[in-house]
């Protein structure tokens, strides 16, 4: 890219190199910033706003006061702005800005950064939040992936027109879709949005080779965990022909810090992950109609 151009920039939230949860292989994870679904178990709610967000980290603090110094309301969190000039200057990280900004170029170098260890099926996924919400960068972006020879993923919530998958689809190796619950009722309950767009879309989904769609489910104790609602789902999936692989992912509350540094209400506090039984149990319902589950 010509230096000179002015470059398309995203909203990031952050880079996680090394994973091995976002699709196969070793991954460097991008998450984007903002989300269109309020899915109330989010694990990344920091990435759920579409602004940058300030997360507080009170055991960090030491006390220097240098935050105060800069800050036009005195640091009281009742008018901030979420400018991050204390977080800019907070020498432990006591204040920090939910992510920032990245042009094109930068995010590139980042992501193929270890290209060397991503072997023959990792890569870089991009996640969130909802990527999809930056479909003008993220087409550039795995344009450019695409070129260096890396095997790219998008995680994605599906709640997002079809043409804007079109966009992406001749640069994008696999897709990660979220199947939240099978009941729009639920869905509106529970993620805020109805599921019509994304049935549609799964359905458009399922026509793709297997190998290049991945559906995921979170199990979410008291809202998805039960016999029917996976019968709904496995019974969905079967009609529309989907030969991929499902993938049942087991709550977990590693995302609770992430509320309380947000000065957020998290409901699932407490709540104790499905054993491997029950998941076994659940995993059991789906090969009933003949789809393959891990």
């Amino acid at each position: 890219m010509n230096a000179k151009e002015t470059q398309p920039t995203a909203r990031i939230s952050n880079i996680q190199r090394s994973s091995f949860h976002d699709g196969p292989g070793v991954r460097t994870t991008v998450f984007f910033q903002g989300c269109n679904l309020r899915c109330a178990w989010c694990h990344n709610p920091e990435t759920i706003n579409r602004k940058f967000l300030l997360m507080l980290h009170p055991s960090r603090c030491i006390g220097c006061a240098r935050c105060r110094e800069v800050c036009a309301n005195e640091t009281d969190t009742q008018k901030c702005i979420s400018c991050g000039e204390c977080a800019l200057v907070c020498p432990t990280g006591a204040r920090e800005m939910s992510g920032r900004e990245y042009p094109l170029s930068q995010l590139v170098e980042i992501a193929v950064r270890d290209k060397i260890f991503y072997g023959k099926e990792g890569g870089v996924t991009c996640s969130g939040g909802e990527p999809m919400l930056q479909v003008p960068f993220l087409v550039e972006f795995l344009k450019e992936l695409k070129l260096r020879g890396v095997n790219t993923a998008i995680d994605t919530a599906a709640n997002i027109p079809w043409e804007d998958y079109e966009r992406v689809m001749p640069y994008t190796d696999l897709f990660l879709v979220d199947f939240k619950l099978a009941d729009d009722e639920k869905h509106k309950k529970y993620t805020g949005v109805s599921r019509a767009l994304i049935k549609e879309n799964i359905r458009r989904f399922a026509k793709l080779s297997e190998d290049r769609v991945m559906i995921r489910m979170p199990i979410i104790p008291s809202v998805n965990d039960n016999d029917s609602e996976l019968e709904m789902a496995a019974e969905e999936l079967s009609s529309v022909s989907f030969k991929g692989i499902i993938e049942l992912l087991p709550f977990h509350s590693l995302g609770e810090s992430k509320y309380i540094s947000l000065g957020k209400k998290y409901d699932f506090s407490g709540t104790v992950p499905p054993s491997k039984e029950r998941m076994e149990q659940l995993k059991n319902i789906f090969r009933a109609y003949g789809l393959r589950v891990k």
